[in-house]
């Protein structure tokens, strides 16, 4: 029984049934139903990665043993006269190397996937923008910070060198007039916290981080001791 054309049991692992619909032929022969079996399997992994980026290079020898499979000379034929049998070995090995070639390719790149996913894990939040916290009251002094803004709308404020508070640091947003937002305790001032920015806060309109000293139990703004604007 003839095999079915490469390209028809490529398009029935990753789309499904072509149009003309060879199941009954899949029912007869085994191993064109094997093949296409082990196509769909591992086309469905090659799916589960398509949201990874930043794959690591596959090693040479994995491209060289594809090579070496797909492009391999045919072996010749032991006699002059080569039988019907003869004749159909070359286009059924080509066939052969094209399945290993195509198998282990997309084997290469799900090995490559899942080294991914298992040495380097869940990714942190992107920095968008930061700020350099200065010093903007002189019981301060000997003091510095960072700000950055995360893509996840948080703010990670880094604090270094602050005295010890009496009460406790807390982070503000501030947009250089009037108005102020409080974020949340910013620790003992010689530590890093993040803390998560409203949602209807605009940064665009609060451009200016601000740690104040607060006295235990002070609602409105305390002491300014460091501030920083964003810049992008």
């Amino acid at each position: 029984m003839p095999h079915l054309d490469p390209d028809q049991l490529v398009l029935m692992a990753l789309e499904g049934d072509p149009a003309d619909d060879p199941t009954a032929h899949l029912t007869a022969c085994q191993e064109c139903s094997r093949e296409v079996d082990a196509l769909r399997r591992v086309a469905g992994i090659a799916r589960s990665t398509v949201g990874l980026r930043e794959l690591p290079p596959a090693p040479d020898r994995v491209w060289n043993r594809i090579a070496d499979e797909a492009f391999a000379p045919p072996e010749p034929s032991p006699g002059r006269r080569a039988t019907a049998a003869s004749r159909r070995r070359p286009a059924a090995t080509a066939w052969g190397r094209w399945r290993i070639a195509v198998a282990a390719a997309i084997a290469a790149v799900c090995a490559m996937t899942l080294t991914l996913v298992f040495t380097r894990g869940p990714q942190p939040p992107r920095v968008v923008a930061t700020a350099v916290l200065a010093v903007n009251n002189p019981a301060a002094a000997g003091g510095t910070g960072r700000a950055e803004l995360l893509e996840s709308r948080q703010l990670r404020i880094t604090l270094q060198g602050l005295p010890a508070a009496t009460g406790y640091y807390e982070v503000w947003l501030y947009d250089g007039h009037q108005r102020m937002i409080g974020l949340g305790d910013a620790g003992s001032g010689r530590q890093t916290v993040v803390v998560t920015i409203p949602a209807a806060a605009d940064i665009g309109e609060f451009p200016i981080v601000d740690i104040s000293a607060q006295r235990l139990g002070q609602q409105e703004h305390g002491q300014s001791m460091l501030q920083g604007r964003f810049g992008r």
